[in-house]
């Protein structure tokens, strides 16, 4: 009998390249005063081989679009 492992963590994020980079233009500025002023997004893989998405507002916390 043989344990199955898991293959090592592979990067797949280029940091190395000449393409133009979007600007900080929030700049850690979390305070926002309107609704719909400022969202935010996110992308987080669950080990079932699915991905999450979802876009959230900063004015209220409210998820605005989740895509499984």
């Amino acid at each position: 009998m043989r344990c199955k492992q898991r293959p090592k963590f592979k990067v797949t994020t280029d940091s190395k390249h000449n393409l133009p980079v979007a600007p900080n233009i929030l700049n850690r500025e979390f305070a926002v005063n309107a609704l719909g002023e400022v969202w935010i997004s996110a992308i987080l893989y669950i080990p079932t081989a699915l991905y999450l998405a979802g876009i959230k507002q900063l004015f209220n916390g409210e998820l605005v679009w989740v895509m499984p």
